[in-house]
C-alpha cells in the first residue's frame, strides 16, 4: 500500500516514512504492553503540532519512566529513527516526540492536575460549561 492510499483510509506516515493506521499506531508503541493505564488517542491534524497525540498513565514514577524508556526503544529499533525524549528521569511527565505523533505519560496525580488532553480534545467532545 502506497503513501496515498494509506492517507486515504485514515492512516498516518512519520519516522522516515513509516505508515501506520490509528491501531497500528497503538501496537506498535506497545504501551498496554507496559502496562500503561488510560490511554487515549487524538486526532490533532488541525493543531499544526502533530498528527496524532497519545495520552497515557503510568502507575508510578519509576513505571512512566520505564514505559517511556522503553516505547523510545522500541521505536529506535523498529524504525532507526531519532526519537526526542523529555522528562522521563522525574517520573511524573514524560513527552516522546516521534515527527507526527506525540506522546504524553503521566504519572495519575500529574495528568490529573494538567488535563493536557483536554486542550486538544474537539469542542464536542469538552462537557458544556454553561449548563
Amino acid at each position: 500500500m502506497n503513501i496515498k492510499s494509506l492517507q486515504a483510509i485514515g492512516g498516518i506516515c512519520f519516522l522516515q516514512g513509516f505508515c501506520f493506521n490509528p491501531h497500528a499506531i497503538l501496537r506498535i508503541f506497545e504501551l498496554e504492553e507496559k502496562k500503561a493505564d488510560n490511554i487515549q488517542v487524538l486526532d490533532v491534524r488541525g493543531s499544526g503540532i502533530a498528527v496524532y497525540m497519545i495520552f497515557a498513565s503510568g502507575r508510578s514514577s519509576k513505571n512512566v519512566a520505564s514505559i517511556a524508556d522503553s516505547v523510545s526503544a522500541n521505536i529506535k529499533n523498529k524504525t532507526g529513527a531519532k526519537v526526542g525524549l523529555e522528562g522521563f528521569k522525574t517520573g511524573t511527565w514524560a513527552i516522546l516526540d516521534f515527527d507526527s505523533i506525540i506522546v504524553h505519560i503521566f504519572h495519575p496525580e500529574t495528568r490529573e492536575y494538567y488535563k493536557v488532553e483536554e486542550i486538544f480534545k474537539p469542542a464536542n467532545n469538552k462537557p458544556n460549561q454553561t449548563e
